[in-house]
């Protein structure tokens, strides 16, 4: 009688519970699985599901339209101590309404602000809080800006452009460009003026004239220039009254060079902005069509007030040619991160003019992939765990930028270099729809140590799959079924962390969903699936896998947590050799209640292979359950050998 041998896969982390034994974790295989994850004990267990948030789905104010949620963005404020809490989103009805609404409740009910219709349509909105303010882009619009209670386009009102004569001989030479910024009773400075007409002067003097402006609060304005071959604006004088609206220009550019550089230049970002992003108390704006490697940055302070004509980096170099800015990251280890679809930029630096010059440093990284898509970048922490190419848990040594990339991986980027990290998971991610690239989008839920990202599968045209990290287990799972077309963290008064996501398709309507809560899948049940990597089981008195002799695996027996009871299970195998995604060669389905061992045997006798596969599925949909420990019985037969001697 050969002797019956057991292996166990025991599910907790730590060294005590891993001796002479095959962690859970460890075995689990991303490729296969679905709709799983590892929670803080190690255990495997299916994820939570969804339920809508808004009762009725939310159609569009113009026409009642069915819509596509886009994106999704939690805005703040505080004041004198008090929050004020939004949520924003953006409704989508693929035809010719695309429209901004807010809620107050967390998405239980909704109020209309904008239709920007058909021009916006298949547009994705990025929005990024500067302060109190909101700013809103989405490549087609003028940036918007939203208090909490209005909306308005980017930019201040600002004084009409002054006219420039001449005023006889003088020292400027070159072609001149002249700001007006009015000056308050308490001193501040209002946005300036509309830049004068470019004024080409030889060995002359200038004479500025401008309409006065009407706020009786102005006591006064300064005049800025530029140097004849500059566009940087320097202070060139003071005119004292609201009403005295001249001033004579004859300030050589030697001497205007000491002057402040102005820093209220008045004008509104470019239209068609795709990217804005948050960086060293600016705001950047990034890639238009005309120039779709150029990024503006704002005044210090001062979100939408740009000097298009200077204010900007190109982010182009031989390579670079025919690509666009994607997306962005900043305030990255004191630094913006700049996306092209096949390069990473960095710029360091506060962009203060020191003489003639800005301390702005771009420099073009050795990153090898670029960025799918803006939503799709995010910062990680240091100590972040994941699996290289030869399946070794490394850690990062430092905070990193992860993002997805237009090849089909996901890369952590440490300021110079990227690496691929989504070994485990390889063949899901390469199998996204890369026409449909911009869509992508990643969600962190930084209460489960959860990054996932979402993006179309295959020939999918919105999100339908998603691939999660777990960057302090350094596992990942494959979760599909799941139409998401944006997602966000939100905390309440309540709850520090609550995870909502939008429906990405207009055919089963305008809802806002919470995430990782309930049972099922809005009312489905969650079909999950774990498959494990092969086992090649062992000699008797070995704990050394053996692959040369056939075995004859004849049970095994599963531990399940569930608040279910009972919970069924289907139990399959497959050879060792089989690939994740193979059919089984057997199955068998059991049931019974919460930490009951159930036993799993097949009515047509034993499985004979050298080593085997196996694959746990559910679909549960009164309660999530979670695989504890299983354990596998089979026995070595003798004198068989998998290869000849």
């Amino acid at each position: 009688m050969l002797p019956i041998l057991s292996q166990p896969f025991d599910a907790f982390l730590g060294e005590d519970q891993s001796k002479s034994s095959i962690l859970l974790s460890t075995a689990y295989s991303s490729g296969g699985s679905s709709n799983l994850y590892i929670d803080k004990l190690g255990r495997i267990r299916q994820i939570d599901g969804y339920a809508k948030v808004n009762a009725s789905s939310l159609t569009t104010n113009t026409g009642a339209s069915s819509v596509k949620i886009v994106n999704l963005f939690a805005f703040r404020t505080t004041t004198s101590g008090t929050f004020t809490r939004q949520l924003m989103a953006v409704l989508d009805d693929g035809a010719d309404e695309w429209e901004l609404w807010y809620s107050t409740d967390d998405g239980a009910t909704w109020n209309f602000i904008v239709d920007l219709g058909a021009s916006s349509v298949g547009k994705i909105p990025i929005f990024v809080q500067f302060g109190d303010l909101l700013y809103i882009v989405n490549g087609a619009m003028t940036a918007r800006v939203w208090n909490g209670t209005a909306l308005s386009s980017a930019g201040a009102t600002q004084l009409a452009a002054p006219t420039i004569t001449d005023a006889g001989a003088g020292p400027l030479n070159g072609n001149f460009l002249w700001k007006i910024t009015p000056i308050k009773t308490d001193g501040s400075r209002k946005a300036s003026s509309a830049a004068s007409a470019v004024t080409p002067l030889q060995n002359r003097r200038a004479t500025v004239a401008w309409v006065a402006d009407v706020d009786t609060d102005v006591v006064g304005y300064e005049v800025s220039r530029t140097r004849g071959t500059g566009k940087v604006f320097y202070f060139n004088g003071y005119v004292n009254g609201r009403t005295t609206v001249t001033f004579t220009d004859q300030k050589s550019d030697a001497d205007l060079i000491a002057g402040r550089p102005l820093q209220e230049h008045g004008d509104g970002p470019p239209t068609g902005i795709y990217v804005n992003v948050a960086h060293r108390g600016r705001v950047w704006w990034l890639r238009t069509d005309t120039f779709p490697r150029r990024g503006y940055y704002s005044d210090a302070g001062d979100a939408d007030s740009v000097w298009t004509d200077d204010q900007y980096l190109d982010f182009t170099e031989g390579e670079e040619m025919g690509d666009v800015i994607t997306g962005a990251v900043g305030d990255y280890e004191g630094m913006l991160v700049v996306g092209l679809e096949r390069s990473i930029f960095t710029v360091s630096g506060t962009g203060r003019v020191i003489g003639i010059e800005k301390d702005w440093n771009k420099r073009r990284t050795n990153a090898e992939a670029g960025v799918a898509a803006h939503r799709s970048m995010i910062k990680v922490p240091k100590g972040a765990r994941f699996p290289d190419v030869d399946g070794r848990i490394v850690e990062t040594p430092a905070n990193m930028v992860a993002y997805f990339t237009p090849l089909g991986d996901i890369r952590i980027f440490d300021g110079d270099n990227d690496t691929v990290i989504s070994h485990a998971v390889v063949d899901t991610v390469q199998g996204f729809n890369y026409a449909q690239r911009r869509k992508v989008w990643v969600l962190k839920d930084k209460s489960r140590s959860h990054i996932t990202w979402f993006f179309p599968s295959a020939a999918a045209t919105e999100c339908d799959t998603g691939v999660t990290w777990n960057y302090e287990a350094g596992t990942w799972h494959v979760w599909e079924a799941l139409n998401f077309a944006c997602g966000v963290e939100v905390e309440s008064a309540t709850a520090a962390s609550t995870l909502l996501v939008g429906e990405a398709r207009i055919a089963t309507g305008g809802y806002v969903y919470t995430f990782f809560s309930g049972n099922t899948f809005d009312g489905s049940a969650i079909p999950a699936t774990l498959m494990l990597k092969p086992f090649w089981a062992a000699e008797p008195g070995s704990l050394e896998s053996d692959y040369g002799r056939l075995k004859r695996f004849r049970s095994a027996i599963l531990l399940f947590e569930t608040d279910a009871s009972p919970v069924t299970v289907t139990y399959g195998w497959l050879g060792g050799d089989a690939g994740d995604d193979d059919a089984v060669d057997g199955s068998t389905t059991v049931s019974g209640t919460s930490r009951q061992p159930l036993l799993t045997e097949d009515s047509n006798g034993p499985f004979h292979d050298y080593g085997i596969r196996q694959r746990v599925s559910t679909s549960q949909s009164s309660g999530p359950w979670i695989l504890t420990g299983l354990r596998l019985n089979y026995q070595v037969l003798p004198g068989m050998k998998r290869t000849a001697a």
